[in-house]
């Protein structure tokens, strides 16, 4: 496990308007977010530690993909709280009764939707392989990887959900957590309602969602192959060998856009992240922009205003 405080303790609740910014304040993760969809995007983080289990509360208005790692060896399960639409987490279609879990050492591969509330539980291994007594498996984790796609009981999903949300609003309130007595008893209940909100199904569609995702990744590895000089449409259905109409199924499903809009999307992450790390006095606003293939500057500039709220130009200065 990463070095932290290991003592009960809770951040105050911090506001962005960068999801990329965001990424980089949870303690311990390794991640990196691109904003999908279109407008200022607004987010909340604020984590809680009851010993070494840390729990994240998260909200981004925006659709944000999200690529990174918890830290080492621990699990991590996901759980909404407030959603619009579905989301997509690895091969898995998420509403907002599907809990996610991730397994240690794993990439986390989330695609959420628009007005996106959850709570990440992280929990090392050494105390998931403690925890296998409360259920009938001799090993949590190893049963967790033979299961990855998980659906909520919703009654004891519900009654979870609430829990973490009073223990947040009453630990932010009163600037306090329970004591060590009190952190026993409340993990026993936590622990003891995820497990108990998890049922094992077949998803019949995994095979299907999986080729779409490989589908998804594919272009996604097409298009940052040569940024300046992005791949047509035609030439993206004849690399990958599937027609337009296969590649808008899969991006649909998969991201929630179309793909012109998606690899939109992922150039415009990328050049806001190019400005923010560039030097306005050496970098212009048309290098960067060019170095991502948008040659046309008020084509670009109105783009990127309407993605992210803001000016190319004010990104950079800032």
């Amino acid at each position: 496990m990463f070095e932290s405080q290991k003592n009960n303790q809770i951040t105050p609740p911090l506001y962005f308007n960068d999801a990329d910014e965001q990424a980089l304040f949870i303690q311990g993760w390794d991640q990196q977010y691109e904003q999908i969809s279109m407008g200022k995007f607004s987010g909340r983080l604020q984590e809680l530690w009851l010993g070494d289990i840390q729990f994240i509360l998260e909200g981004c208005s925006q659709s944000v993909h999200q690529i990174g790692a918890s830290w080492h060896d621990s699990r991590c399960f996901i759980l909404p709280i407030q959603q619009e639409g579905v989301s997509f987490f690895r091969n898995q279609v998420v509403d907002i009764d599907t809990p996610m879990t991730l397994n240690p050492n794993e990439i986390m591969d989330y695609r959420t939707c628009s007005n996106n509330l959850t709570i990440g539980i992280a929990i090392p291994n050494q105390i998931m392989d403690a925890l296998s007594c409360l259920e009938e498996c001799e090993n949590l984790n190893d049963f967790f990887c033979l299961h990855p796609h998980l659906h909520a009981n919703t009654a004891q999903f519900n009654e979870l959900k609430s829990l973490l949300i009073h223990l947040f609003s009453h630990a932010t309130a009163h600037a306090e957590l329970p004591s060590s007595v009190n952190e026993h008893f409340i993990l026993d209940e936590i622990f003891c309602l995820l497990f108990s909100s998890f049922s094992i199904y077949e998803n019949t569609l995994a095979k299907k969602i999986y080729s779409h995702k490989k589908i998804v990744n594919h272009v996604k590895e097409l298009i940052l192959e040569d940024p300046s000089i992005p791949p047509s449409m035609t030439e993206i259905c004849k690399e990958v060998g599937v027609s337009q109409k296969v590649l808008q199924h899969c991006f649909h499903e998969i991201m929630g856009t179309s793909p012109a809009q998606y690899l939109k999307a992922v150039r415009l992450n990328r050049v806001r992240r190019d400005l923010k790390k560039a030097d306005h006095r050496i970098e212009s606003v048309q290098d960067i922009a060019c170095k991502w293939g948008f040659w046309h500057a008020s084509n670009f500039t109105s783009n990127y205003k309407t993605m992210f709220g803001e000016l190319p130009s004010e990104t950079l200065i800032h």
